[in-house]
C-alpha cells in the first residue's frame, strides 16, 4: 500500500482493528507488518498511543493498590520489625560490605509471571502484582536495593512497559538463572522452578560470590531434593549444617480484610494462595577456601 490513499489506509486499518479486536488485543500483537503499515495513519497512531498509555496506567494502578494492601497488612508490620532486627541488619550489611563502593543491593527478580489480567490464563496476576509491589517496597521504603532487574519469558510488551515505568529494568535475556554477580545482589525468586535456584548457586559457587548474594525464595528445605537428580549445589547448601547457609523465614502472611480498596481476589491470593507464603531469606557465609567449598558438593556429583 505504498501509494494508498487515506481512505484506503482507513479501510485497511478498520479491517486490522476488527481482526485484532483492538484495543483489547493490541498489546501482544501490534508488531504485525500490516499493523505497522496501518500506523501511517497519524490519527490511528495517536489513538493507539492513548490506548497504550491508558492500559499501562491501569496496570501501574493495580501495582499501587497491591502496595497499599501490603503496607496495611499484618505481614508488613512484622516485616518491618524483622528488618530492624540487629542480627538481620548485620547479615545484610555483611553482604553489602563485600563491595566498598556500594551501600545497596541490586535486585534480580526472576519469574514475575503475568501482572496483566488480560494476558494471564491461569489467574495468578494478583499474586504477581503483590510480589512486584513487595520488590518495589524493598527499594522505595526500606532502601535495601537501588536497582531492580526483572525477567520473565512470558511478559507482554504492555507489561514490560508498565514495569519499566515503575522504575525497574526489564531484561530480554533469558539467563536461565546463570547470572554470575559482580556486586552485592538480592535474587528474588518466588516460586521459580527448583533448577533455577541450583543454577544461581552454580554460577556463583566461589567464596567471594556466595558472600555477595542473598536469595528470597521458597525455603530450600521445602524442595524435594532427595528424589531429584542433579541440583548438587542446592543439596550441598541444605546439608551444610549452617556452615554455609543461614535461612530466615519471612513473616507469615494472613488474608487482609476485604474493603472497597481491597478486592476479594487480591486478598485471597495475597494470603492463602501464597504470594509471599513460605518464603525465606537465604544468606551465605563462607570463610573457608575454594577447595573446602567444592568438597561440600562432592557427595552429590
Amino acid at each position: 500500500m505504498e501509494n494508498a490513499t487515506d481512505e484506503e489506509i482507513d479501510l485497511k486499518v478498520q479491517k486490522i482493528m476488527k481482526k485484532l479486536q483492538l484495543p483489547e488485543d493490541l498489546f501482544n500483537k501490534f508488531c504485525l507488518p500490516d499493523f505497522y503499515e496501518a500506523l501511517r495513519n497519524p490519527k490511528l497512531s495517536a489513538q493507539i498511543e492513548t490506548a497504550i498509555n491508558r492500559k499501562v496506567r491501569g496496570l501501574m494502578q493495580k501495582i499501587y493498590l497491591a502496595r497499599d494492601v501490603l503496607e496495611n497488612s499484618a505481614f508488613y508490620a512484622e516485616f518491618m520489625d524483622q528488618m530492624l532486627d540487629p542480627e538481620m541488619l548485620a547479615r545484610i550489611k555483611r553482604v553489602t560490605d563485600t563491595d566498598p563502593d556500594r551501600s545497596h543491593l541490586q535486585m534480580v527478580f526472576y519469574g514475575i509471571g503475568a501482572i496483566d489480567p488480560e494476558s494471564d490464563s491461569v489467574s495468578t496476576h494478583e499474586r504477581s502484582q503483590i510480589q512486584l509491589a513487595f520488590a518495589l517496597l524493598l527499594k522505595e521504603k526500606f532502601e535495601l536495593v537501588d536497582h531492580i532487574l526483572v525477567y520473565d519469558p512470558l511478559m507482554s510488551r504492555l507489561e514490560r512497559t508498565a514495569i519499566s515505568r515503575l522504575g525497574c529494568t526489564v531484561s530480554k535475556v533469558d539467563e536461565d538463572g546463570k547470572r554470575t554477580v559482580d556486586m552485592p545482589t538480592l535474587f528474588f525468586m518466588p516460586y521459580c522452578p527448583v533448577y533455577l535456584h541450583d543454577n544461581v548457586l552454580q554460577a556463583n559457587w566461589t567464596p567471594a560470590n556466595l558472600n555477595k548474594i542473598i536469595i528470597i525464595c521458597k525455603s530450600f528445605h521445602r524442595f524435594p531434593l532427595s528424589d531429584s537428580v542433579g541440583l548438587t549445589k542446592l543439596k550441598a547448601a541444605v546439608e551444610s549444617s549452617n556452615s554455609l547457609l543461614h535461612e530466615v523465614p519471612l513473616p507469615p502472611t494472613e488474608v487482609p480484610e476485604i474493603s472497597p480498596s481491597v478486592s476479594r481476589d487480591i486478598a485471597q491470593l495475597y494470603g492463602s494462595s501464597g504470594a509471599l507464603t513460605n518464603l525465606s531469606w537465604h544468606f551465605f557465609n563462607w570463610d573457608g577456601s575454594s577447595e573446602e567449598l567444592n568438597k561440600l558438593d562432592e557427595p552429590y556429583i
